[in-house]
């Protein structure tokens, strides 16, 4: 595909199945967050463990929704797709140009891609495409981005 945006590097595309999967995961992290939190708080706790718990409860409450819109989302007809092009990269379907990007890099804390832009934002790419892990698709980012800035 040529446009305004360059030439078509690559594409990468999330599957229904691998999205359910991980709606699954998140939702049964969700359950077991909850179901923990919920045993702790039935205890008699120091102020700080039940802080924890309480902390945990809203972490659960946040994988459940996570879960609901992801699996919700795996039913529509528009997928999740990462478009690549010589000028930046679309996001579901959301363009973001070469020249706001600094780096990108994995955060293996959250295990996401973490886009740094060059006004102290951060965008976060989940690694929810198939065929691709998160190491390989950081690696063709930062080739693009090398590449559109001519250091290639």
């Amino acid at each position: 595909m040529n446009d305004d945006r360059g030439p078509e590097l690559a594409r990468f595309e999330a599957s229904r199945s691998d999205q359910r999967a991980l709606a699954l995961l998140r939702g049964v992290t969700g359950v077991l967050a909850l179901l923990g939190s919920v045993a702790t708080l039935l205890g008699k706790l120091p102020i700080p463990a039940f802080l924890v718990a309480l902390l945990g409860l809203v972490m659960s409450a946040v994988w459940l929704g996570r879960a609901r819109k992801l699996w919700r989302g795996a039913g529509t007809a528009k997928l999740a797709a990462l478009v690549i092009y010589r000028s930046g990269i679309t996001v579901n379907d959301a363009f973001l140009p070469f020249e706001q990007v600094t780096t990108f890099e994995v955060d293996e804390e959250r295990v996401d891609v973490k886009a740094s832009l060059t006004n102290g934002d951060t965008l976060r790419i989940e690694p929810q495409y198939q065929g691709v892990d998160i190491y390989t698709l950081v690696r063709t980012l930062q080739h693009a981005l090398g590449a559109s800035r001519g250091l290639e």
